[in-house]
């Protein structure tokens, strides 16, 4: 890689070369396929400890060239960060609202809570793609994270959650069931029950489904498929899932200049498409479909999800309400995922016994290992309301963010390991 132009000097403003002397140098190299990627990225991070609070923001440009010249890449970026930009308005009045919350969620006196410490990262970028004789593509994506870690005593506890939505992640923040809400359960000394062992129903919250629907998504990445890392590949169709997958991104252009648009993803037990960007669709014969994403100007191209739907075909009201027995999963982790496989590893961090159509008892977080297509070919019915969860991806060593609508669904029984027999508690 040859850098044209790098500064990291916060106090100063980096001249930064524009597209059109950018093309003058990849015609001078004799490029061909030649890329320019460019963005504005502002960003501000806010430190709250209990007693102070400080907001930091920097505006950074970025460009990346890309080209081939006898068959071999280029590559070069050039950035400068630019005190001088006039700041979106909308990044501290969203910044304020999240540190009102932290306010309100540590204002209660109590001796054993220690001073927290939140921090949180938002930022909104615009970009452009220019590519030789074609019209420049523009496109706009924003980013928000947050994670607050405190302690009750000597036991730590942490609150954390990623959107890619600014006005997402304040709601999310400040909403009933949020920071204030973990805070308050953290102080109440409660026993956590021994989990069931046997056949048992699970009710998924909309948040876990959309964890687990991500998965799903991963056997959906083009170069997954290319490169035998799909799960896809194996399976023997149709399979059993009575739900709908499609991806509705803003209409804009992606990270390599396609445009975004809505894609069915699966339906009917079947996959209908591939998501691409310009190199595997090339490779697949297809057109690219608007999934090419990058974290930054000097990352390339891979490919990733803007906000899937799941839809699924069986709805009610009252998913709960009808369960006489089973359990409530209200969070999880994925502790390891295999795409090639389907293979996963979760651990329910957030659980309840379920009797007669209520929560009652919360239980022990408890390790549940199986495929996946196990636990989604469970599902049987879905809540009518759907809610949006934001996750933090990783991949090819880049960090992006998907947000994920999908409904409740309530699972038949499914082997759990637990240490009770099921008979105790039903």
């Amino acid at each position: 890689m040859l850098v044209l132009y790098r500064t990291t000097n916060n106090n100063r403003k980096g001249a930064h070369l524009d597209v059109e002397t950018l093309l003058a140098k990849a015609r001078d190299q004799q490029l061909e396929s030649v890329e320019i990627y460019s963005e504005i990225a502002h960003t501000l991070t806010l430190c709250f400890t209990g007693k102070s609070d400080a907001i930091h923001h920097c505006t950074r440009r970025g460009s990346a060239l890309r080209g081939m010249r006898k068959g071999i890449a280029q590559h070069w970026t050039q950035d400068s960060v630019d005190a001088s930009t006039s700041f979106p308005l909308d990044l501290f009045e969203h910044a304020t609202t999240l540190l009102q919350s932290a306010r309100s969620a540590f204002s209660i006196q109590n001796e054993q809570l220690s001073p927290p410490r939140v921090t949180a990262t938002l930022s909104k970028r615009t970009y452009s793609v220019t590519r030789l004789s074609e019209e420049t593509k523009q496109g706009t994506e924003e980013t928000a994270e947050l994670r607050a870690e405190w302690k009750v005593g000597n036991a730590p506890y942490f609150w954390e959650r990623a959107r890619a939505s600014l006005a997402g992640l304040a709601q999310e923040t400040a909403a009933p069931d949020g920071l204030a809400a973990s805070v308050r359960a953290s102080l109440t000394p409660t026993t956590r029950w021994p989990a069931p062992m046997g056949e048992v129903p699970i009710l998924w919250s909309a948040r876990a489904v959309g964890r687990l629907q991500l998965l799903f998504l991963q056997a959906f990445e083009g170069d997954r498929v290319l490169g035998g890392m799909s799960f896809l590949s194996e399976l023997s169709l149709p399979v059993a899932l009575r739900f709908t997958v499609v991806d509705r991104p803003p209409i804009q252009a992606d990270h390599e200049g396609s445009t975004r648009k809505q894609m069915i993803l699966f339906k009917k037990g079947k996959p209908t498409g591939l998501a691409c960007n310009t190199r595997v669709a090339h490779e697949l014969d297809v057109a690219p479909t608007g999934h090419a994403r990058r974290a930054s100007f000097d990352s390339p191209a891979t490919i990733g999800f803007w906000h899937p739907h799941l839809e699924g075909d069986a709805l009610s009201d009252g998913l709960l309400a009808q369960m006489d027995r089973g359990i409530s999963v209200k969070d999880l982790e994925v502790e390891a995922f295999n795409p090639a496989t389907g293979q996963v590893s979760l651990k329910l961090t957030r659980a309840y016994l379920v009797h007669q159509g209520c929560e009652g008892e919360l239980m022990e977080p408890v390790r549940l290992s199986m495929p996946l297509l196990t636990i989604l070919e469970s599902f049987q019915n879905f809540e009518r309301v759907s809610e949006t969860t934001g996750i933090a991806v990783g991949k090819a060593h880049q960090k992006m963010f998907t947000e994920l609508t999908a409904p409740a669904a309530l699972s038949a029984p499914i082997p759990f390991p637990g240490s009770v027999p099921a008979g105790h508690y039903w």
